[in-house]
């Protein structure tokens, strides 16, 4: 038996494929919606989040750290960072690891230091630098004492029990007329190793003899019982004292 399709037939045959197009497109745009719901972009807004009917607006400098201006904008903060690492606040052109540009606050704790001491306080007295230090940190004991050019007296022996901290060389020392006075240094120890420390001496005269001066600002350590000795090199010292101050601290 042959079938013969009648012109009613196409007609049905062609609204069942629209209808399968359309369910097939539907559902398409249904698995677009789903994968790209919750994206957000750069620029000067964002699509919102899952479940938000809010955008987040806002734009910002580069280098400058973002920050929330109201609850769906962002903008700008006074911090920042460039391309080196260093941090600014309040100034966009940082020249350390971290720039203020302003007052800094510590309201509990002081400020630490490198050598590890800690000032808590910056009290003001007209009893000079010094006493201002030893305000400061307690633990500080003020020291001070002559070295001569000329044994026995060019060594000094740190007490048991504290340690030396040496902050200011400075001294006066006579040679021969014309001789020259090459170097002057210290000896010293901490953590049972020896060092010695040098200072140039600096010609500044003399009619009878050469006066040469040491005057340096430093930072030398000292364990207990540490035995400082004052040297020359060069011309025969005739004359002349080092003086060396700083403060001492309790060890533990």
């Amino acid at each position: 038996m042959t079938l013969i399709r009648t012109r009613s037939d196409n007609r049905i045959w062609i609204v069942v494929s629209l209808l399968i197009l359309l369910c097939v497109g539907r559902e398409a745009l249904a698995q677009t919606a789903a994968t790209t719901q919750g994206a957000t972009t750069k620029g000067t807004a964002t699509q919102p989040a899952a479940g938000s009917t809010t955008p987040v607006t806002g734009s910002g400098t580069p280098g400058q750290v973002t920050k929330w201006m109201t609850t769906n904008a962002v903008g700008d903060s006074i911090i920042s960072e460039d391309k080196f690492g260093k941090v600014g606040i309040g100034t966009n052109t940082p020249a350390s690891k971290l720039t203020v540009a302003g007052v800094i606050e510590s309201t509990s704790g002081g400020v630490m230091f490198p050598d590890g001491t800690v000032q808590a306080t910056a009290a003001v007295t007209t009893a000079g630098l010094t006493s201002v230090r030893d305000v400061d940190n307690p633990a500080r004991q003020p020291f001070q004492f002559s070295l001569l050019a000329v044994a026995p007296n060019n060594q000094f022996t740190v007490p048991s029990g504290k340690r030396l901290v040496i902050e200011y060389v400075s001294g006066r020392l006579s040679v021969s007329l014309g001789q020259q006075l090459e170097s002057v240094y210290l000896f010293t120890k901490v953590n049972n190793v020896s060092v010695d420390h040098y200072f140039t001496p600096i010609l500044t005269g003399g009619v009878t003899q050469s006066i040469f001066t040491v005057s340096q600002q430093t930072r030398i350590y000292a364990d207990p019982g540490t035995v400082i000795k004052l040297f020359t090199l060069g011309a025969v010292t005739e004359f002349g004292d080092l003086t060396i101050s700083g403060y001492f601290v309790d060890l533990q």
